[in-house]
């Protein structure tokens, strides 16, 4: 019995892995979350900014807010900013509703660059 195979074997490996021929939107959303978890870990009052737009919007809970400023005022910028952004890749995987009000967030900074980055990470949940 032979068994017939329609597609390429590049086709399949493309729609498996991603090529440079077919992007990958879940690699594309870890990029951008990495530049963002990279430009937050530079500015404290913008990552304070943005926490805090987040607990108003209950994207993440006072609990966790304080935590991240006073539980954990000893680690680094960088860590905390870890912190957060597990918080925010949870969301963005369980929750797409509220991917948009965070991105909003984002936007309201007025900076160019956070602006793009929500532009980005909005077009590859799109794609996903």
């Amino acid at each position: 019995m032979k068994i017939k195979i329609n597609r390429s074997l590049k086709e399949l490996l493309a729609h498996s892995v991603g090529t440079k021929d077919s992007p990958n939107p879940q690699n594309d959303i870890k990029k951008h979350i990495n530049d963002l978890k990279r430009f937050l870990s530079f500015s404290e009052a913008m990552f304070r900014d943005i926490a805090n737009g987040c607990k108003e919007e209950r994207i993440i809970n006072a609990s966790q807010y304080d935590e991240l400023f006073d539980g954990m005022n000893n680690q680094s910028l960088s860590k905390r900013v870890d912190v957060f952004m597990g918080n925010i890749t949870l969301l963005i995987e369980y929750c797409t509703d509220e991917t948009s009000v965070f991105l909003s967030i984002l936007k309201e900074q007025d900076h160019v660059a956070l602006s793009k980055l929500a532009d980005k990470i909005a077009a590859s949940l799109e794609a996903r």
